[in-house]
């Protein structure tokens, strides 16, 4: 999950899997795979850093996990 916050500053959390696109015109907005649009307060550049780090984030416990056994 990324966190991300909305224009009134309620924070929300997003599936990266589930994001389709992010446009940025001026304002940030989010669009899901279920049609649903979320603007955000975050720059389209640091949406995608944060999928970027909560992807890398799941291979490194997957590698972790795969150490253990």
């Amino acid at each position: 999950m990324i966190v991300v916050t909305r224009l009134n500053r309620e924070k929300l959390a997003l599936n990266p899997d589930l994001i389709e696109r992010i446009s940025e015109n001026p304002d940030t907005t989010v669009y899901l795979v279920d049609g649903s649009s979320h603007l955000v307060r975050e720059p389209m550049s640091e949406v995608i850093d944060r999928i970027h780090d909560a992807r890398a984030a799941v291979l490194a416990r997957a590698a972790a996990a795969a150490e253990k056994e």
